[in-house]
């Protein structure tokens, strides 16, 4: 199928789940985006990647920020609201340049 001259492919949600969920997507980011901040440690963080986003003169990791929260809790047994706060002064207001890490945070309601 065309629109406006561009192919359009159908995907296999499924399909995009399981490539999501690899660990060989994730460990090639920075082959892939050499020039993007990653959070550290890897082995902790990795995991919370649920993407790259991409706009005009930008690209940035995503990372899921409930993830994240349950990455910090199971791996330095911090408390939930500890975790939280660690996240809102080390990690999401942490300015890393213009490539710097996006989170996506759901709100329920």
């Amino acid at each position: 199928k065309t629109m406006t001259g561009r192919n359009m492919t159908n995907y296999d949600m499924d399909e995009i789940e399981r490539k999501r969920d690899s660990v060989d997507w994730i460990d090639n980011i920075k082959d892939d985006y050499p020039y993007l901040p990653v959070l550290e440690p890897r082995s902790t963080f990795n995991k919370c990647i649920v993407g790259i986003i991409e706009r005009i003169n930008l690209t940035s990791i995503c990372y899921d920020t409930s993830k994240i929260i349950e990455a910090l809790m199971e791996d330095t047994e911090m408390s939930y609201d500890d975790a939280w706060e660690y996240y809102e002064y080390n990690i999401q207001d942490a300015y890393m340049g213009i490539h710097s890490p996006v989170f996506l945070t759901f709100k329920k309601g």
